[in-house]
């Protein structure tokens, strides 16, 4: 018994080790665009990808979070060679006319498209992704301790 939980804890120590090492491949700057809140604001970002391990990168670039509705990516899909350190690339927010007071946010996710490796019935798959977040900061009217 105390060998194969000594195993089942050698493997697993292993596989999170494989797995910190391809989280170096890929990162993204900002890590956060903050915006005060103005009715029907239009803004365009922009973002950059950063290949650290000059690795071919090919990548899928979502949007989730409460704001989701009033981001629009110029792009969902993006490759990186393995020649390029880094890409930029930009999305497009327009805020409501009316937002609660108070932080809302999303994030835009950009995730490199899973590796599996199969050797039978049971199948090891890793996803990498990072993400930047959008924080938008709509004031309570009236007089407010921050």
């Amino acid at each position: 018994m105390a060998r194969k939980l000594l195993m089942l804890l050698s493997f697993v120590g292993i596989f999170l080790i494989l797995n910190s090492l391809s989280a170096l491949a890929l990162g993204i700057t900002p890590g956060r665009t903050t915006l005060d809140f103005k009715p029907e604001l239009k803004k365009s970002v922009d973002l950059i990808v950063i290949n650290s391990q000059k690795s071919d990168l090919d990548l899928s670039i979502s949007v989730q979070g409460e704001l989701s509705k009033s981001i629009s990516l110029r792009e969902n899909h993006l490759q990186i060679s393995s020649r390029e350190e880094e890409r930029k690339f930009s999305f497009d927010i327009s805020l409501p006319n009316i937002l609660e007071p108070g932080l809302h946010t999303a994030e835009v996710v950009i995730k490199q498209k899973s590796n599996k490796a199969s050797s039978g019935p049971a199948t090891i798959g890793t996803e990498l992704a990072v993400a930047t977040q959008i924080s938008v900061y709509v004031p309570y009217p009236g007089k407010y301790v921050d």
